[in-house]
């Protein structure tokens, strides 16, 4: 769960921030060039970045309420079988008063 988080937030930041999301990776990339903050990426590379930034934001907010869902029935069967166990036992109980009587 704390991973699908991160990422709905990494990709949120990239669709709110694309240059700043960048700037870790020209550090890694661009360490060998003289004069690296002196690059900057084009119009359509940020745009492809911010549009990367929105898939990843939907594909990690679909996982998670999905996960949500599947767990909700999840309970929701084992609640069902709870009960159904319970009302077994004061079936029994009721039956075993009613032979005593």
């Amino acid at each position: 769960m704390f991973s699908r988080v991160f990422f709905a937030l990494f990709g949120l930041a990239m669709a709110v921030a694309p240059r700043k999301s960048l700037r870790p990776v020209e550090q890694v990339l661009l360490s060998g060039y003289e004069n690296p903050e002196a690059l900057e990426p084009k119009e359509w590379y940020l745009d492809a970045i911010r549009a990367k930034g929105v898939l990843i934001f939907v594909a990690a907010v679909v996982t998670i309420a999905l996960e949500r869902r599947g767990a909700g029935k999840q309970l929701e069967k084992e609640l069902k079988a709870w009960a159904e166990t319970e009302a077994t036992k004061l079936a029994t109980a009721n039956a075993d008063e009613d032979a005593s009587e």
